[in-house]
């Protein structure tokens, strides 16, 4: 009875540490999401909201049933959690080695990045590139002049100056800081534009201008960085090769971006949460295991405690049965007598 309280303790022991680590990956995978996904369906290489739902609904249902098992052991709910508990570490050890080996090898941007070796991602990431070259076209043009109070930072800026020079400003008030603040006809204009020139922009037709603009603000002020693949392109308006080297949705006034491909930025920031995540990962499926092993001595127990129980009764019945006969024995004499 001792051992079996020692197991029901141990096991409730790493439940709680399963859980904490299950929490810990929850916190990875929403800070990875918040980073690294617009909340635009076509990111389809990123976390999403369903899977973090998913992996809360399953860290709360592996504890529960767990702490269950380990409070009030049947036998069919132990079998029962033991071929759960299996399926789980299966799973959880094919997840940590896939992101550990993800996070290290260094090349993301080759398999996910712009220069990746998945052509339908690539084609995805292709028609967002394509989008912001449009906007870029259109920012600072003649159909929306720029705001900007301090050109120093460009001017300053040898490399970044050459493109200044060419931006439509303005000093009145209607000139914008940032793409969202161009008029709606010139934001429809990049969309149509980019719909016609690539079909791999919005082919699901679930697009939303709103997320996708929050987005890559939140990303030009976490990286510093403008733009999305290709640093040049064909400029339209000027007809010639030219670079973004502004920031589209942060805001002019920061000046010129340090760093331009904010998707290389986004992917040489993901390999340590990678890791961290791949690592705790590793350590839930360790947890899942000594469950696992203390779930399967519990039933041992359990049926080691059930069988001695069984010889007890059987003893004890054995006896009655000798003490009757005894018993009887003795009447039959005295009825002779």
């Amino acid at each position: 009875m001792a051992k079996r309280s020692t197991i029901k303790k141990l096991g409730i022991a790493f439940l709680v540490l399963f859980l904490i680590c299950a929490i810990i990956c929850i916190i990875l995978t929403g800070i990875m999401y918040r980073l690294a996904n617009p909340g635009w369906n076509e990111f389809t290489w990123t976390p999403t909201a369903p899977l973090q739902v998913a992996c809360i609904a399953y860290a709360f249902f592996v504890a529960f049933i767990g702490f269950c098992v380990f409070l009030y052991p049947k036998s069919g709910m132990i079998i029962m959690y033991e071929v759960l508990l299996f399926l789980s570490i299966l799973f959880t050890l094919a997840i940590a080695v896939f992101t550990l080996i993800a996070g290290s090898i260094g090349e993301l941007n080759v398999y996910l990045g712009c220069d990746t070796k998945l052509s339908g991602i690539m084609n995805i990431y292709q028609g967002i590139d394509a989008y912001l070259q449009n906007v870029d076209m259109n920012f600072c043009s003649n159909s929306c002049p720029c705001l900007i109070k301090n050109g120093l930072d460009y001017t300053l800026n040898s490399t970044a100056n050459q493109y200044y020079q060419t931006w439509v400003t303005t000093d009145e008030s209607y000139g914008a800081n940032t793409f969202r603040q161009c008029p709606g006809i010139v934001k429809n204009n990049a969309y149509t534009r980019t719909v016609l020139e690539n079909p791999n922009f919005d082919s699901k037709n679930d697009f939303n201008e709103n997320s996708f603009f929050d987005y890559f603000q939140r990303i030009e002020e976490q990286f510093s960085c403008s733009g999305w693949c290709r640093n040049t392109y064909l400029n339209a308006n000027l007809n010639s090769q030219t670079t973004i080297y502004k920031y589209l949705f942060s805001g002019l006034t920061r000046g010129p971006p340090q760093r331009l491909g904010c998707l290389n930025s986004v992917l040489n920031w993901l390999p340590p949460y990678l890791l961290a995540w791949g690592s705790v990962a590793m350590v839930l499926a360790g947890f899942q295991i000594v469950v696992f092993a203390m779930t399967v001595m519990l039933g041992k127990s359990k049926s080691h405690e059930s069988e001695k129980h069984e010889n007890v009764h059987h003893v004890i019945h054995h006896d009655k049965e000798l003490e009757d006969n005894r018993g009887h024995r003795e009447v039959v004499v005295e009825d002779r007598h």
